[in-house]
């Protein structure tokens, strides 16, 4: 946002990009609201049928370790679902190209699946709960910076037929 600022040649430009940037802040702060929505639907369903007798499993967890668990899930998928917020931040100053990002895809699914199994307790299901939406998101995030890549080349064409 400073550099389109910096970059523009006029008012309309400054609050255009000021504009914008305000609503990806906003995009960003809801995309982190309904992800920790997801998380405690997600993780309702599954103390449900575990509760419900559908499952062979005894529930032996105290309220205080479950509110932890909730907790700890939350903000793991509040910062998770920051990743495209974070890639079109980076790819907007410049710092992350997409060709990197779809270059890095393999080594980025096994390190989405390390920190999964590192900040998660350990049982498959929290490690997919939290892997499965950093592989879509990560996903999503190449595909939004490839689409601000093409309008900066665009732009970047078009101004020296202006100066011309």
């Amino acid at each position: 946002m400073a550099r389109e600022l910096i970059l523009a040649k006029t008012a309309e430009e400054a609050v255009t990009a000021k504009t914008g940037s305000a609503v990806f802040v906003a995009g960003g702060t809801e995309v982190n609201r309904l992800g920790s929505e997801k998380a405690e639907k997600a993780d309702i369903l599954i103390s449900l049928k575990k509760c419900s007798g559908l499952s062979d499993i005894t529930a032996s967890v105290s309220v205080a370790n479950y509110v932890s668990f909730l907790l700890t899930i939350f903000v793991i998928m509040g910062v998770i679902f920051e990743l495209p917020v974070v890639c079109v931040t980076l790819t907007s100053l410049g710092l992350l190209k997409v060709e990197w990002m779809v270059k890095a895809r393999k080594f980025a699914i096994i390190i989405i699946f390390l920190v999964a199994a590192i900040v998660t307790p350990p049982d498959v299901v929290s490690q997919c709960m939290v892997a499965v939406p950093m592989l879509g998101l990560y996903q999503f995030s190449i595909l939004i910076c490839k689409l601000i890549s093409r309008r900066k080349k665009n732009r970047e064409e078009e101004d020296p037929e202006e100066q011309g």
